[in-house]
C-alpha cells in the first residue's frame, strides 16, 4: 500500500468512526432547530439590526457561521482528541502503535478524517438558513422576508471562517491530545482559546479598543465579521459580501499556517512509547514510592478492620462529593483555570472599565461588579460545561463503572455526591471574578474597596445561573452515553444559553435558564431594592436546577443493560424513590416561586416582551391616534404626597383653563399609576383608560370660555420588580421622583407610533400613521405644555415607635412658566453636601473626590452656555442620581446627574469632555424647552436634542480645545454608523424618525455642519426665531422654513446625510477633497453637488469658506475643516492639519 493510500484510508476510517455515533444527529437537529427558532424571533432580529432585511440574508449568515466558535471549539476538541483516545478506549492502542506503519502517516490520516468531520458540523447552521423558504411557504414568517437561497454566502462563510479555523485549531487540538494522551489537553486548549476569544471580543472590542487588534486575536474571525456587517446599511445586508481585508487575511493566515507548522514538528518528533506507555505514578512522600508504602509490615500504623456497622448513605454521599471535588484539584487543570480567570479579570477590568473608550472609569464595586458579570459570563458558561462534563465522565474507565455499579450504595448517593461536587466547582468558578475586582479596586480606588460586595454580587447574581447550566450539563451526560455526543450536547446547551443572554431570544426572566438576573446597583440605594427579587429568583433557579438533577437521577445509567427500554423501566422505578421526591419538591417549590415572580414582575412590575409591547402600541394607535385634537391649558398646581415606607405616592393635580377642540382631554399614564378620581368644574367625570391612555370628557365646560378646571387624583405604588434592572423611583431606601414617574402626560404620545413597516403589516396597521395637529401632541419637555405651574412634594415621616426622622430631601416646591417638569429626591439618611458659589452638590461618600470636578464642570458649562446662547438657566443643586435612572437633565434649578453620566469617570480625558458636553446640552435643552413650549411633533428632536447637542460640543471646543471637540465628534460618528446598521425602522428623515436612537447622535453633528455654513451668531439668532415661532403656535417645520428657508429646513429635518472631508499633503500645498452622501431606501447614495467647507484655525483667529472642493490651500497655521452642510462627518480625524501632517 502506498503512503498516500494509507493516509487516505486512515482518514476515511476516522471520518466513518466519527459519523457512527450520535454526535452529528444531535448537532444538526439542535442547531437547525435553533436557527429556525431565532429567525422566527423578532426581538432577536431587531437586536441584530435585521428587521427589514431577508431572514436568510448574507448579513445573518456571516454573523452566525463565524459566531459558532463559542461552542464549536469544545466540540472540535473532542473530535480531534479522538484521534488519540479512540484506540485507548477500546484497549487497542498498544496493538495499533506497534504495527509496522509510519506513526506520522497514521496520525496525519486521522487528522484529515477528523478535519472533514469538524468541517461538516457547522453545516447545520447553513442548512437552517436553507430551510427559510420552507418556513415562509407554510406561513411561519411573512413571504416578503424570504430572500433568494444564499448559496454563495453559505459557501463563502464556510470557506473563509470554518475551514481555516478547523485546519489550524484542529492541528493545535491534535498536538494537545498527543501531549496529554487524552481529551484533557484539547479541552484545556479550548478553554485557553475561549479566553483569547473573550479578550478579543469583550476586553478589546467591547472596550472600544483597536478593531485590528481584536481581529488578529480572535481565533474565529467573528470580530472582523461583526466589524464589517455592523457597518452595512440595510440594503447592503441583503446582498453584501465579506471583504478579505488585510486584518482578516492576517487573522486567517495566523491561525492556520503556524498551527500546521507546529503539528508538523510534533508529528516528526513524537514516538510510539509516549503514546503507548502510561506515565509512572508520582511519589507523594519523601524517600519512598507507592510499592514500598504498599508493602509495609504488620507493625505499621495501618488501622485494623473492625466489625462492619450500619452504612451511612449520607456519609457516603458526602464522601463521594469530597472525592470528586478533591480530584478536580489534584491536577493542574482546575487551579490553572481559576488563576487564568482571575488574571484575565484583572486585565479585562483595566481594559474594559478603567481604560474604557468613554472613560477612564473608576472601578468602584457598584460599577465594576455588573460589568464583570457580563465580562466573565461567556467563559464561565463554557468552563462549567467542560469541567462538569469531565466530572460526569470520571467513572468512564474500563471496568471501573461496573465495579461502582455493583456496590450496594444506592444510586442516589453517587448522583447527589457528584452533583454537590459539580455545584461546588461551579460556584468556585462563579466567585473567582471577585478576586479580580478586589485587586483592581485596591489598585485604582482603594477608598472604595469592599471585601463583601464583590463575592456577594457574584454569589447572588452569577452563581445561581451557573448552577442551572451545571444541572443541564449533568442531565446531558446522564441521557447520552456516547461521551462525544454528550460533550457536544452540553456545549450546545451552553451556546444556546449564552446567545439567549446576549440577544434576549427569550426575555421573561424565569424562562431565561442559566441567565443572571439583571440588576443595577447605585451608591445610595445599594442592595436594598434588589434583595427581594434576587433572593426569589435565586431560589427559583436553584429549584429548577434541583428538578433537572432529579431528571438526571432518573435517567442515570446503571449496570451493563443500556438499551432504551431497560433504562426507561429503571427510570420509572426510581420515581417512587428519592429522585421522584426530589423532583416533586423542586417542581412544587419552583411553581410557588414563579407565582411570586409573575406577580412582582408582570402584574406589578409591568413586564412585557418586545413583541407584546409592540402589539399594545399598535392597539393604542388603532384606538386613540385618530382621536387626537388640539388642546391647551393655562397652568395649575400639583400637590404630591410620598410615603417611602409604604411605597405609595398620591398626587392632586389641578389644571386651569383647559380647552380641547374635541371636548376630550387625552393623556398617557406612567407605569404603575392610576387615576382614582377626576372632576371637571367640580363635577365627577368618568375617565376611560385603555393601553395606558386616558380620555376625560369635558362635556360640562363651555367651549367658548376658558373656565374649564380639571382636577385629577393620581396614585402610584412602588411595588413590583423591574425585569430590565431599572432602579425603582419609590423605595424605602430612597425616592427619586420626576414628574413623568407619577403624573400623566397630557396629549398624544407620538413616540408610541409603530414605525417598522413589517410590524405595521403584522399588526394590521396602515402603511404609515396619519398626521395629527402639533398642538394635539404631548409636550416634548414635560408632562404638560407651558403654563403658570406650581408644584409641591411632601415626604411622610416613618411611623415607627420611637419615631424616626423623615430623612433628607431636596427642594420640595417650585414654579415654572415653561412645560411642567420637576424632580425631587429623598434619602432615609443624609447625603454629603458640597457647596461652591451657591451651588450645592448632594452626593455619596465615595464620590467626595469627584465632586470638585463636577462642580467645576457645571460652573464652566453655565458660563459657556450663557456666552453661546446669550442666556442660561439657574443651577442651585447638583444631584447624584442612581445609575441608569434617566439621562442628565435640568429640572427647575436641580441638575439631575446620574452616576453613569457624571460620577463614574476619573475626571480626565474623554470622559471629562463627554460629561461637560452632556451638562452643557442639558442646560441648553432646558433653556430652549422653556422658551419654545415644544410638542412631540415631527422634527422636534432637532430643536430638543440637536441644537443643545451642538451647544455641548461647542462648549467643549471652547473650554478644552479642538482635539477634544473632534474626539467627541468621532465617537458620535462611530455610534451613528452603528445605529444605521441596526435600524429597527426605515430612516426616512429626522422629522419621521420618532424616538429612533440614531436621531440622538445624528442631529447634534448635523447641526454643527449647519452652524458652520451660517456662523455661530447667525445660527443662534435663527434658533431664537424658531423658538419664538414655535411658542407662538407654529409647527416646528413651518417655523424653521420661515427662518432658514425651505432647502435648509429640508436638509435639517429630511433624510440623514453624511460627508467625508480630508486633507492630504502635497509638495508645497495641501490638497482638500470631499464627498457627500444622502440616505435613501436603506443605503447611502453619493451626491454630485459642489462641496464647500469651513477652514477653522485652531488659535481661533479666523475662519473662512473654501470651495468647491477638490482644491488646494497653503499649509498655514494649524486648522480644521468642517463641511458647511447639515451632515455628520464620517472620519473627523482626517480633517485636521497640524503643520506636520494629519493627526
Amino acid at each position: 500500500m502506498t503512503l498516500l493510500r494509507f493516509v487516505t484510508a486512515e482518514a476515511w476510517y476516522e471520518l466513518r468512526a466519527g459519523c457512527r455515533g450520535p454526535l452529528i444527529p444531535i448537532v444538526f437537529v439542535g442547531l437547525i432547530g435553533y436557527v429556525i427558532l431565532i429567525l422566527l424571533n423578532a426581538d432577536y432580529l431587531r437586536d441584530l439590526g435585521a428587521t427589514d432585511v431577508p431572514r436568510n440574508s448574507p448579513h445573518l449568515i456571516y454573523l452566525m457561521v463565524s459566531g459558532q466558535a463559542v461552542w464549536i471549539l469544545f466540540v472540535w476538541a473532542w473530535v480531534f482528541g479522538q484521534v488519540i483516545v479512540r484506540d485507548q478506549t477500546a484497549g487497542l492502542h498498544e496493538v495499533v502503535l506497534s504495527a509496522p506503519v509510519s506513526l506520522a502517516a497514521l496520525l496525519t490520516g486521522r487528522y484529515l478524517g477528523a478535519l472533514v468531520l469538524a468541517s461538516l458540523l457547522p453545516l447545520a447552521t447553513a442548512m437552517g438558513f436553507l430551510l427559510v423558504p420552507l418556513i415562509g411557504a407554510v406561513g411561519l414568517i411573512p413571504a416578503d422576508t424570504v430572500g433568494p437561497p444564499p448559496y454563495f454566502a453559505i459557501g463563502h462563510s464556510l470557506l473563509i471562517f470554518t475551514v481555516p479555523s478547523a485546519i489550524g485549531l484542529g492541528a493545535l487540538f491534535l498536538c494537545a491530545a498527543i501531549w496529554a494522551r487524552g481529551v484533557a489537553g484539547p479541552f484545556a486548549l479550548a478553554a485557553v482559546l475561549m479566553l483569547i476569544w473573550m479578550v478579543a471580543m469583550v476586553a478589546v472590542r467591547g472596550g472600544d479598543g483597536s478593531p485590528v487588534v481584536a481581529t488578529l486575536l480572535d481565533p474565529s474571525a467573528y470580530a472582523e465579521a461583526e466589524e464589517q456587517t455592523n457597518l452595512w446599511t440595510p440594503r447592503e445586508k441583503a446582498v453584501g459580501v465579506m471583504q478579505m481585508t488585510t486584518p482578516l487575511l492576517a487573522n486567517r493566515l495566523t491561525w492556520t499556517l503556524p498551527p500546521l507548522l507546529v503539528l508538523g514538528l510534533v508529528l516528526r518528533r513524537v514516538d510510539r512509547e509516549r503514546l503507548a506507555l502510561e506515565r509512572a505514578p508520582a511519589v507523594r512522600g519523601p524517600g519512598g514510592d507507592a510499592y514500598q508504602k504498599g508493602a509495609a509490615g504488620p507493625d505499621s500504623d495501618t488501622p485494623r478492620l473492625g466489625v462492619p456497622g450500619r452504612p451511612s448513605w449520607l456519609g457516603a454521599t458526602w464522601s463521594e462529593a469530597a472525592w470528586h471535588f478533591g480530584l478536580s484539584f489534584r491536577g493542574w487543570g482546575t487551579p490553572l483555570a481559576l488563576v487564568m480567570l482571575a488574571t484575565l479579570g484583572v486585565g479585562g477590568a483595566f481594559v474594559h472599565v478603567v481604560l474604557h473608550a468613554d472613560g477612564p472609569m473608576l472601578p468602584r464595586p457598584d460599577l465594576i461588579d455588573p460589568l464583570m458579570v457580563e465580562f466573565f459570563y461567556l467563559i464561565i458558561a463554557f468552563m462549567v460545561a467542560a469541567f462538569v462534563g469531565v466530572m460526569a465522565r470520571r467513572d468512564d474507565r474500563p471496568g471501573y463503572g461496573e465495579i461502582a455499579d455493583a456496590t450496594p450504595a444506592p444510586l442516589g448517593s453517587r448522583v447527589a455526591g457528584r452533583a454537590l461536587a459539580a455545584a461546588a466547582v461551579t460556584s468556585l468558578f462563579a466567585l473567582t471574578p471577585a478576586v479580580s475586582v478586589w485587586i483592581v479596586s485596591a489598585l485604582v480606588v482603594p477608598d472604595s474597596f469592599s471585601l463583601v460586595d464583590p463575592p456577594l454580587h457574584f454569589g447572588l447574581v452569577l452563581a445561581p445561573a451557573a448552577l442551572e447550566l451545571c444541572a443541564l450539563v449533568l442531565l446531558a451526560h446522564a441521557l447520552i452515553r456516547h461521551a462525544g455526543a454528550a460533550h457536544a450536547a452540553a456545549i450546545i446547551c451552553a451556546f444556546f444559553i449564552v446567545i439567549n443572554h446576549e440577544l434576549s431570544v427569550t426575555s421573561y426572566p424565569p424562562v431565561e435558564i442559566g441567565v443572571p438576573a439583571d440588576i443595577t446597583l447605585s451608591e445610595f440605594s445599594g442592595w436594598a431594592p434588589w434583595l427581594g427579587y434576587v433572593l426569589t429568583a435565586d431560589l427559583f433557579k436553584l429549584a429548577v436546577a434541583a428538578a433537572i438533577i432529579a431528571l438526571a437521577w432518573l435517567a442515570w445509567p446503571r449496570g451493563t443493560a443500556l438499551t432504551v427500554p431497560v433504562r426507561w423501566r429503571a427510570g420509572v422505578g426510581r420515581v417512587a424513590g428519592g429522585a421522584g421526591a426530589l423532583g416533586t419538591a423542586a417542581v412544587l417549590l419552583a411553581i410557588g416561586l414563579h407565582t411570586v415572580l409573575y406577580e412582582q414582575l408582570v402584574t406589578l412590575g409591568g413586564y412585557q416582551s418586545a413583541a407584546a409591547a409592540t402589539a399594545d402600541d399598535a392597539a393604542w394607535e388603532t384606538r386613540w391616534w385618530t382621536a387626537a385634537s388640539p388642546f391647551s391649558v393655562a397652568g395649575g398646581e400639583v400637590d404630591i404626597a410620598v410615603d417611602p415606607a409604604g411605597r405609595v405616592a398620591t398626587a392632586h393635580w389641578r389644571l386651569d383653563d383647559v380647552r380641547s377642540l374635541s371636548g376630550t382631554l387625552h393623556g398617557s399614564l406612567p407605569d404603575g399609576a392610576e387615576i382614582r378620581a377626576a372632576t371637571v368644574n367640580g363635577r365627577e367625570a368618568s375617565v376611560t383608560v385603555a393601553f395606558d391612555h386616558f380620555a376625560l370628557p369635558l362635556d360640562v365646560c363651555d367651549p367658548a370660555a376658558n373656565n374649564c378646571t380639571v382636577e385629577l387624583a393620581v396614585a402610584a405604588r412602588g411595588e413590583g420588580w423591574s425585569a430590565e434592572g431599572e432602579t425603582p423611583w419609590l423605595h424605602p431606601s430612597g425616592v427619586w421622583l420626576r414628574a413623568a414617574d407619577l403624573l400623566p402626560t397630557l396629549g398624544h404620545d407620538a413616540d408610541r407610533l409603530v414605525r417598522a413597516p413589517q410590524e405595521r403589516r403584522t399588526n394590521g396597521l396602515d402603511p404609515a400613521p396619519g398626521d395629527s395637529p402639533s398642538d394635539a401632541l404631548a409636550s416634548a419637555a414635560g408632562v404638560a405644555p407651558a403654563g403658570d405651574w406650581r408644584w409641591t412634594v411632601t415626604f411622610a415621616a416613618e411611623s415607627n415607635d420611637p419615631p424616626r426622622s423623615a430623612g433628607t430631601q431636596t427642594t420640595t416646591s417650585g414654579s415654572t412658566r415653561g412645560p411642567l417638569d420637576f424632580a425631587a429626591a429623598w434619602w432615609p439618611g443624609s447625603p454629603l453636601e458640597t457647596t461652591r458659589d451657591d451651588v450645592i452638590a448632594l452626593h455619596g461618600p465615595t464620590r467626595t473626590s469627584d465632586v470638585d470636578g463636577v462642580l467645576d464642570d457645571v460652573t464652566a458649562m453655565r458660563a459657556c452656555v450663557a456666552s453661546t446662547l446669550g442666556r442660561t438657566p439657574v443651577v442651585r443643586t447638583v444631584l447624584q442620581a442612581p445609575r441608569e435612572r434617566g439621562a442628565t437633565a435640568l429640572y427647575g434649578d436641580l441638575l439631575w446627574l446620574p452616576e453613569h453620566e457624571g460620577w463614574d469617570i476619573a475626571g480626565e480625558a474623554f470622559g471629562r469632555w463627554q460629561r461637560r458636553a452632556t451638562i452643557a446640552a442639558a442646560l441648553a435643552a432646558r433653556q430652549i424647552a422653556d422658551g419654545a413650549n415644544l410638542r412631540k411633533e415631527p422634527g422636534e428632536d432637532w430643536l430638543r436634542v440637536g441644537v443643545p447637542g451642538w451647544v455641548g460640543l461647542e462648549c467643549v471646543r471652547q473650554e478644552d480645545g479642538v482635539d477634544s471637540w473632534l474626539a467627541l465628534q468621532e465617537r458620535a460618528s462611530d455610534q451613528i454608523v452603528e445605529a444605521f446598521g441596526a435600524l429597527d425602522a426605515p430612516a426616512i428623515g429626522v422629522a419621521a424618525a420618532g424616538d429612533a436612537p440614531w436621531v440622538r447622535e445624528y442631529t447634534p453633528l448635523a447641526t454643527v455642519g449647519w452652524v458652520e455654513s451660517v456662523g455661530d451668531s447667525e445660527a443662534v439668532e435663527a434658533v431664537d426665531a424658531v423658538v419664538a415661532g414655535v411658542r407662538a403656535g407654529a409647527p416646528l417645520a413651518d417655523a424653521l422654513t420661515d427662518v432658514v428657508g425651505a432647502a435648509t429646513a429640508e436638509a435639517l429635518l429630511g433624510p440623514p446625510a453624511s460627508s467625508d472631508v480630508l486633507v492630504a499633503q502635497a509638495d508645497r500645498t495641501l490638497n482638500i477633497g470631499g464627498q457627500r452622501w444622502l440616505w435613501r431606501d436603506g443605503g447611502w447614495e453619493p451626491l454630485s453637488t459642489s462641496i464647500h467647507v469651513t477652514q477653522r484655525f485652531d488659535d481661533g483667529s479666523d475662519s473662512r469658506r473654501i470651495g468647491p472642493v477638490p482644491t488646494t490651500v497653503d499649509p498655514d497655521a494649524p486648522f480644521t475643516l468642517i463641511d458647511a452642510w447639515p451632515s455628520f462627518e464620517r472620519t473627523p480625524t482626517d480633517n485636521v492639519w497640524r503643520g506636520g501632517g494629519n493627526d
